[in-house]
């Protein structure tokens, strides 16, 4: 989606950026892992401690940078377990929609304003990587970046890894993400997105807290398929909100056609 509505600008930085992509990053903890029994044991206390989130709401301001070409945008984002995630594309200014993904009851949508046109989709993951234009991303990781909580792991797939000063490193390998937490707390400090074929790294970032339990900014380095940077300050996040089922339950106009 962003790809598609900033389409004539990210054109000259992506293709800069290729120009000069770096060798593959590969996933490095800084310790082996742990023994698959002490990594169950860590990830089951970290499941155990982890803050119930039902739903969640946050503004983002976001810049993305390559080879000194940067593009400006804001994110509205509003999440309620089990299962859906409302994300809407906004200018930098102004209160309009360029687009927006909503998953809700099994159904995801991906909308572009500007097009007037809807792709609808069984497959949240994958159309939350297109709209959002990173491979790997899915709405677990989203909630878990905007909220700093990573998601529920399922410790029979996750390695553990000790990083120093008491913070783990856990690489969920069904998902594919390392979630690096502080030492006592499952706060998110830094995550990895690894490559499906193997262990390069897609995209990684580290969250930075101020006073508040919730991140204040994030900062996003992508390696594949192109080198690229990215600053995110989350406004307004708010844990466990009610929302409506209104907000999920968007009605796509008569006059808009169907893509993909």
């Amino acid at each position: 989606m962003i790809r598609q509505l900033l389409h004539r600008a990210l054109v000259s930085m992506l293709a800069v950026a290729a120009a000069g992509c770096s060798a593959a990053h590969v996933f490095e903890p800084l310790s082996p892992p742990l023994s698959r029994a002490d990594s169950t044991t860590l990830c089951e206390e970290m499941n155990a401690a982890r803050p119930n989130v039902s739903s969640f709401r946050s503004l983002s301001e976001s810049t993305v940078s390559a080879r000194g070409e940067s593009l400006s945008f804001r994110y509205a984002i509003a999440g309620r377990q089990p299962d859906s995630l409302r994300i809407d594309l906004l200018p930098n200014e102004g209160a309009f929609t360029l687009g927006m993904l909503v998953v809700h009851g099994g159904e995801v949508q991906a909308i572009n304003v500007q097009e007037k046109t809807v792709e609808r989709s069984p497959n949240a993951a994958a159309a939350t990587e297109r709209f959002l234009g990173l491979s790997g991303i899915t709405p677990e990781l989203v909630q878990a970046l905007v909220t700093g909580i990573p998601p529920v792991l399922s410790c029979n797939d996750t390695r553990a890894y000790e990083e120093g000063r008491g913070d783990v490193t856990f690489l969920d390998n069904s998902a594919r993400v390392a979630y690096t937490v502080s030492s006592g707390t499952p706060q998110v400090k830094k995550f990895a997105i690894l490559s499906a074929d193997d262990n390069s790294v897609v995209a990684e970032g580290s969250l930075y807290y101020t006073r508040s339990d919730s991140p204040a900014s994030m900062s996003l380095m992508v390696h594949e398929p192109h080198e690229a940077t990215g600053v995110f300050l989350f406004k307004k996040i708010t844990l466990n909100p009610i929302i409506a089922d209104e907000i999920f339950e968007v009605q796509v106009p008569e006059d808009y056609s169907q893509v993909g």
